[in-house]
């Protein structure tokens, strides 16, 4: 079962909302306090949307944050699943069966696609099995 959590109920999840940023971007301990207060207050502003997988008798499976954006060209309204992170190996049905939750959440909002980027094979893997077509690369050249 796939839940909305509502940004009065952020603070009771938060460090579990942590744990899934930082191991989903990588973070360096410098780099930690920036980007969850970023992702906080857009959590907490309804900026952007968390959503957690649980089992029926309720225990956390995975954990999704997403925001809608807007193109600065087009004006269209996209989706972007911002972090991705399941505590249990999930199979490609439940993958799918989430993707498709968030769709339509998606198509409810007005958004014209979803967008996403990860630097995760096994996310890829998903990606292409969702249908999702790669649009751009992004090269990263470390100067410091």
């Amino acid at each position: 079962m796939i839940i909305k959590l509502l940004p009065t109920q952020i603070p009771e999840f938060w460090e579990l909302i942590k744990y899934a940023i930082a191991k989903v971007y990588e973070l360096e301990d410098k780099d930690y306090q920036s980007n969850f207060n970023s992702i906080l207050f857009k959590l907490l502003n309804d900026k952007a949307q968390c959503w957690i997988r649980v089992t029926e008798g309720r225990k956390l499976i995975a954990l999704m944050i997403t925001e809608i954006q807007v193109d600065r060209i087009s004006g269209d309204k996209y989706l972007v699943p911002d972090v991705l992170y399941s505590w249990r190996v999930s199979d490609d049905n439940q993958w799918i069966g989430d993707f498709e939750f968030i769709k339509e959440f998606a198509v409810k909002e007005g958004c014209k696609r979803i967008i996403v980027e990860s630097k995760n094979p096994r996310m890829w893997q998903i990606f292409n099995l969702l249908d999702f077509k790669d649009s751009f690369r992004r090269f990263t050249l470390e100067v410091l």
